[in-house]
């Protein structure tokens, strides 16, 4: 009985640990990411800094370096371009360099209101102007950011409208994906619900 009283505590500070530092599991909130990824699904997501195109990357917004967000806010995307990256996405598809990239994750093309022309947009504070943003744009990503999409594209609120990604700000890569109906059958424990439901962000 002893023994359990000092492995039990030794246990909860390693998986807190592992939770701090290796990974993370969170809740998608919204359809943005259909049909990979739906409203409720949990995913874990490890910290990995090695981050390639077609990644999907759970970010913690910039309220000042992205357009409508405050710093509380997260957002799980696909990355699409990188730095050094020339973007284009119209009807026809998603053109990176010139080059047409087929994407077999997403159901249907954008609509033209939800195209994308290759103008990349940075915001930064003014040093004149406290509480003030200056917007600046790029033809091409600039080294130390990433533009993101959802896999829906025409219910995702992405770079499109936010801006690039600052690398900083990307703190997980997604490795794993528990659907709903999954977790639903997983969970009628209610000791299990409650320990994963602790988890949960």
């Amino acid at each position: 009985t002893l023994d359990w009283i000092i492995y039990i505590p030794i246990c909860i500070c390693f998986a807190l640990f592992l939770y701090s530092f290796a990974f993370r599991i969170q809740m998608v909130s919204g359809p943005s990411m259909e049909s990979s990824f739906s409203d409720g699904d949990r995913v874990i997501s490890i910290y990995d800094s090695n981050i390639r195109r077609g990644d999907v990357v759970i970010a913690n917004l910039d309220p000042i370096k992205n357009q409508y967000s405050n710093e509380s806010e997260y957002i799980i995307k696909r990355v699409i371009g990188m730095p050094g990256d020339k973007i284009e996405y119209t009807k026809v598809g998603l053109f990176i360099n010139g080059v047409y990239i087929p994407e077999d994750y997403i159901d249907e093309l954008p609509s033209s209101r939800n195209e994308f022309k290759g103008q990349f947009t940075i915001f930064e504070s003014d040093p004149n102007n406290e509480g003030n943003r200056i917007a600046r744009t790029y033809d091409v990503i600039p080294e130390g950011y990433y533009f993101v999409m959802g896999d829906n594209r025409e219910g995702s609120r992405d770079s499109r409208e936010l801006g690039l990604i600052p690398e900083s700000k990307i703190e997980g890569k997604v490795v794993k994906v528990l659907k709903t109906k999954q977790l639903d059958k997983f969970v009628q424990n209610k000791a299990i619900s409650k320990l994963f439901s602790w988890f949960l962000l």
